[in-house]
């Protein structure tokens, strides 16, 4: 650098001392209006309120992670911050990284763009020795001995770093496994900032966050209202928005709603109508069967301060006279990542859920023996069991010959009959939109917050064009309802009539709001002048029966010559 007059090096030590002060006197950024327009032009940078809260915020704490809405200008401001420290401070090393070589070179011309925005006395250039390296992915700055790059994850992982700051982190594959290894980087006293509009739950971001909002760990979180955006503040903006958007994304993008952002197989307003309405269990049984017991992982990640384990919850005991169904989806106990021994045990009559076990720890064999137990206790409650691979047959084997229960659900296969149900990928959709259908109507009344916590995470997946848990995840709480659920329903339509009350849960489908906005939109071109009034009092009174559950049983002739 050239040497400074007194007027410049007061502005010098100005500007090292007050990053705004720097920012909003000499950066100029690429006008994004101009972008594209093949005459872009640098335009001074204005910083809004809440631009300069983060910064504050990015000071004082060492791991910050923001939520931020779409267009905030976050990822500018935070790499303006960072050529700032590396203009004016010794010795930093900064990483911000990118979820590809693409997206990190954008950024770097972000902060090229401001640095040769900067007056020629401030400027530092490769000519004048003010630069050593200065290139898309790394630029070394000569007189603070600091340096600044843009990489992708990969690059991270071998470098000792001052600050870490990881640009949409949500969008970033496997950041899970990430930032196991690009931890280490900060141990020796380095900085974090992680900056992310939301991309669906279940994601590192997404846990990290939320994590962070409950304080168990130590990120700070940071949030965003897109209203404290002056160009976002009128009507029409949010109008327009959604217009273009669509609601989904505009919940992501402007409302950083984590559950909006996500294809969720449940719309995600249900799922939030849903959990509001869970409970915590009156009581817990089988301790040494959770997969997360308290003393086997640090406090920070409990539920609550007063966790107390147990695979499984029980929110109601068994009443006299009534009737329960038992639904299991089986596996191997091989603890890990394994898949989890789950059942759901509902009032048949409400389908209220009254008890659940949880536990990828348990083995086969101890799995029927709790369900055969617990099946027992709740008034012979029937068991349906999943039995389309090896866990699942092994738990009907052992049920029905070993244990010898006897209230077991049988599904025909040819002229046999055989324990449980099996899940091909041709049934498995029914399966599951018997649950879509129960939830949408809202027939199915939910307690499990360890049931909402798997539906957050099934999602449609569009490349496969099926319905399944995110990777990683597991969805066999979801199964085993969907499994109680579609069971429920086929044997009401089995049932001979009569036998089943006329108040009947199922029966509730047809008196939904979507029935009735149906028959509505049926009705609204029916007016007098098209039939008379006569005819359209009778077609009036007509239409709400033409919707009505019809089945047809098997052997209903049979049935109707005892008429039922």
């Amino acid at each position: 650098m050239n040497l400074l007059t007194p007027q410049q090096l007061d502005e010098f030590i100005h500007c090292k001392e007050d990053f705004l002060y720097f920012a909003k006197t000499y950066v100029k950024i690429l006008d994004a209006d101009s972008e594209g327009s093949g005459t872009p032009k640098l335009v001074p940078f204005i910083l809004y309120g809440f631009q300069e809260r983060v910064i504050q915020d990015y000071e004082i704490y060492s791991q910050n992670i923001v939520s931020k809405f779409r267009q905030g200008g976050l990822t500018t401001v935070s790499v303006i911050w960072a050529l700032w420290r590396c203009l004016f401070k010794t010795d930093q090393v900064i990483m911000v990284m990118s979820k590809s070589d693409r997206e990190a070179v954008n950024i770097s011309k972000k902060v090229r763009d401001a640095k040769d925005g900067l007056p020629l006395w401030m400027r530092p250039t490769l000519k004048n020795g003010g630069m050593r390296i200065d290139n898309d992915h790394e630029k070394e700055f000569a007189e603070t001995g600091s340096v600044l790059s843009f990489h992708t994850s990969k690059a991270a992982r071998s470098r000792s770093l001052t600050h870490l700051i990881i640009d949409e982190a949500a969008f970033i594959p496997n950041m899970a496994d990430e930032w196991a290894a690009m931890y280490p980087t900060l141990a020796t006293g380095g900085r974090c900032i992680v900056i992310s509009t939301p991309n669906g739950i279940g994601n590192w971001y997404e846990e990290t966050y939320m994590k962070a909002k409950d304080k168990k760990n130590t990120f700070h979180p940071i949030d965003l209202n897109y209203k404290e955006h002056p160009k976002y503040r009128k009507p029409e903006f949010e109008e327009k928005m959604k217009a273009n958007l669509g609601l989904r994304k505009w919940s992501q993008e402007f409302l950083c709603d984590f559950l909006g952002a996500g294809e969720t197989y449940i719309e995600s307003a249900l799922i939030k109508e849903y959990e509001r309405k869970c409970e915590d269990p009156i009581r817990k049984l089988y301790p040494e069967w959770d997969q997360r017991p308290e003393d086997i992982f640090d406090d920070l990640d409990l539920p609550n301060s007063h966790y107390e384990p147990g695979a499984m919850h029980i929110w109601e005991e068994p009443r006299l006279g009534h009737e329960y169904i038992i639904a299991a989806d089986a596996a191997e106990g091989v603890g890990d990542e394994g898949d989890n021994n789950a059942f759901h045990i509902l009032d048949a009559a409400t389908l209220t859920q009254v008890a659940e076990f949880y536990s990828n720890i348990v083995p086969p064999h101890k799995f029927a023996v709790v369900l055969k137990e617990t099946a027992t206790y709740y008034n012979g409650a029937q068991v349906i069991v999943e039995n389309t691979m090896g866990p699942g047959l092994a738990v009907c084997n052992h049920l029905e010959n070993t244990l010898a229960y006897d209230n077991i659900y049988y599904t025909q296969t040819g002229k046999r009959e055989k324990a449980g149900v099996k899940l091909n990928k041709n049934e498995r959709p029914v399966y599951l939109e018997s649950l879509q259908t129960c939830m949408m109507n809202k027939i199915v009344k939910i307690k499990s917050y360890r049931f909402i916590k798997e539906l957050k995470t099934f999602i449609w997946n569009k490349q496969k064009q099926r319905a399944e848990a995110q990777k990683g995840k597991h969805d066999d709480l979801v199964i085993s309802l969907a499994i109680a659920l579609f069971v429920t329903n086929a044997q009401e339509r089995q049932a001979p009539i009569g036998a089943i009350a006329s108040n009947t849960i199922f029966a509730d489908i047809f008196k939904n709001e979507s029935f009735e906005n149906i028959k509505k939109e049926l009705e609204k071109g029916i007016t007098d002048d098209m039939f008379g009034e006569e005819q359209t009092e009778e077609l009036a009174e007509l239409l709400p029966k033409l919707i009505k559950p019809r089945h047809r049983r098997p052997f209903d002739k049979l049935l109707k010559s005892f008429d039922w």
